[in-house]
C-alpha cells in the first residue's frame, strides 16, 4: 500500500511538472515560435502600436480551452517588453521583461562573440 501511495505520488509530481498554469489558473502549452510564424495581424497590430519595434521572439499559448494566445517579446525605444494577444489580434495587456538576461545566451555573461585564435 505504501508503494502504490508513493507512486501516486511521484505521478502526480510529474504530471503537474509537465503542465503549465496560466494566469488565470487554466492549464496551457506554450511553444516558441519564429516571427514568421505569428499571425499577420498580430504583426501589424505591433507595428502601429510599437513604431519602430523589432520583434525579438514568440511564443504560441494553447489554453485548456483550446483558445490561442500570443506572447512577443519586442524591443522598442530601447526597452525590452512582452506583449500579449488573442489569435484574432486584440491586444490582451504588457508585461516588463528583465533586461539583466536579455540576449546574454553564452556562459560567461558578456553577450559577446567569442573568436578563436589560431
Amino acid at each position: 500500500m505504501k508503494t502504490f501511495k508513493l507512486l501516486t505520488i511521484i505521478y502526480l509530481a510529474f504530471f503537474a511538472l509537465s503542465c503549465s498554469k496560466s494566469r488565470s489558473g487554466k492549464v496551457e502549452h506554450e511553444r516558441e515560435i519564429s516571427i514568421s510564424e505569428l499571425p499577420q495581424i498580430i504583426k501589424d497590430n505591433i507595428a502601429d502600436r510599437y513604431i519602430g519595434a523589432e520583434l525579438l521572439e514568440a511564443d504560441e499559448i494553447t489554453q485548456s480551452n483550446k483558445s490561442i494566445t500570443y506572447d512577443v517579446e519586442i524591443k522598442h525605444e530601447s526597452l525590452v517588453t512582452e506583449v500579449m494577444y488573442k489569435a484574432d489580434g486584440t491586444f490582451i495587456g504588457v508585461e516588463a521583461v528583465d533586461q539583466d538576461d536579455e540576449g546574454d545566451d553564452d556562459e560567461d555573461g558578456d553577450d559577446e562573440d567569442e573568436e578563436e585564435e589560431d
